[in-house]
């Protein structure tokens, strides 16, 4: 996550892709568990219910869809961060879908994908730097 940090520069930021907390906790969300910035400046979006994450990190804010277009305004962040997301999103066009909403919404943005055939805990990622 340095590369992110080493071009943010402190302005709002949309998490995509944040899922509820369960008994695998520490290992989801890690972006969230270790933001460096102002939490007022972070929003996560998930299509789960993410009021469990809301009280445990109160002074940000999460915002639960349906999947599809992202319920924000065009440039409304600084920043969007998907971290192994969009392969889950579905099919090509969905993906498709997915990508043109984060670069609707963010003025930049750091996109990570896992690299196909690792099945460990630590999974060598691709990063991506729209902006």
């Amino acid at each position: 996550m340095q590369q992110f940090y080493d071009r943010y520069g402190n302005g709002p930021v949309l998490d995509v892709g944040v899922s509820r907390a369960n008994k695998d906790f520490k290992y989801e969300n890690i972006f969230l568990h270790r933001f460096r910035g102002d939490r007022l400046l972070y929003t996560g979006l998930g299509v789960e219910d993410l009021s469990d994450l809301a009280k445990l990190y109160s002074q940000s804010r999460f915002v639960t869809y349906e999947g599809r277009l992202f319920p924000f305004q065009d440039g409304d962040f600084e920043w969007v961060f998907s971290n192994a997301v969009i392969e889950h999103v579905g099919q090509y066009a969905d993906q498709l879908l997915f990508l043109n909403e984060m670069m609707r919404v963010g003025e930049n943005v750091f996109l990570l994908l896992r690299i196909a055939g690792f099945r460990l805990r630590v999974i060598p990622m691709q990063i991506f730097f729209i902006g």
